[in-house]
């Protein structure tokens, strides 16, 4: 089993559940044999050549081109490109240049795909089918029972800075923790971070969300959530923050998510350690319930209008 901080997970889990769902065959720069591990994919796994990490050092080129022709016969090719790990791989060779490396023919292949999308120091290429399907910004498509689980739902932050729309479905039975963000701006390499909530279940059922850092209210005329039912959470975000819109309609606003004057480092949703702070008990805060299809909505980086106006999403 490995443990790592959430920090640290977060991108990979959003670049394994959007491969898994958009990418009929993946090949990684430098060799990451460890996301077809985690993606779950029998398909992906035939599909995919299997590549010790060092590859760039030792891969004659003929066996290059075997990987090549393997990935042909899918429609939808995925490159996964980490530059750091790869520059640290081909940094051991002294006779390893960035021109001799660029000519290596599985190099030049990946680095003619087109990027789709970046999270943290990973980035995203695929060829024309990857482009054609990939619509949305996937976290987690499915549901995910959390219940009593320590197990949560991460979003990195350099998403959802860009994002207009976050969504997801809950369904709850219990008080519970719904989304959170770190009390501290920078990294860190703590098992458990304290997290600051910034929505919630209340033990009548309400949701709750954060007016400011440490201030909380409940949504005003809503039933209890503990109804059995899927219910729809969507921020969008305008000039102002975020607009909570909740199974259609919106009720509340929260202000733009900072840490300590910082966009946050990622978003976090079920459950977390909680920091103490004014009106925050803190501990371990549960979600007790199930969360599925969580997404982000991008704002188009070629739309002239501002980040809250609906011509300004994209869907990715």
């Amino acid at each position: 089993m490995i443990h790592a901080p959430l920090a640290e997970r977060t991108d990979f889990d959003w670049i394994v559940a959007s491969t898994s769902r958009y990418c009929d065959a993946i090949v990684t720069q430098p060799g990451l044999n460890s996301l077809l591990l985690w993606s779950n994919s029998p398909g992906l796994t035939r599909t995919s050549p299997v590549l010790i990490t060092g590859w760039p050092l030792i891969l004659p080129n003929e066996q290059q081109r075997q990987s090549i022709a393997k990935l042909g016969r899918s429609r939808s090719v995925c490159a996964v490109y980490n530059k750091p790990a790869s520059d640290w791989w081909t940094n051991d060779d002294p006779e390893l240049t960035s021109s001799s490396l660029a000519q290596q023919p599985l190099i030049e292949y990946i680095h003619g795909l087109n990027t789709i999308r970046k999270a943290g120091g990973y980035e995203i290429r695929g060829n024309a089918g990857a482009e054609s399907l990939w619509k949305d910004d996937y976290m987690l498509d499915g549901v995910r029972d959390l219940t009593g689980e320590r197990a949560a739902v991460a979003i990195p932050g350099d998403l959802a800075a860009s994002a207009a729309d976050l969504s997801f479905a809950f369904e709850v039975n219990h008080a519970s923790l719904v989304l959170s963000i770190p009390r501290r701006a920078e990294i860190s390499d703590e098992d458990v971070a304290p997290m600051e909530p910034v929505v919630s279940i209340s033990a009548e059922g309400r949701l709750m969300i954060r007016a400011r850092a440490g201030s909380y209210v409940a949504l005003p005329g809503r039933a209890s959530l503990f109804d059995g039912r899927w219910h729809e959470l969507s921020l969008r975000r305008d000039t102002a923050g975020w607009v909570v819109v909740l199974d259609g309609s919106a009720s509340g606003r929260i202000g733009e998510l900072l840490s300590a004057g910082k966009p946050v480092r990622y978003l976090q949703l079920g459950p977390a350690f909680v920091g103490e702070g004014p009106g925050v008990a803190g501990g371990w805060a549960q979600f007790f319930g199930k969360i599925r299809d969580v997404r982000l909505k991008a704002v188009s980086s070629n739309s002239d209008a501002g980040a809250g106006s609906p011509s300004a999403v994209a869907e990715r």
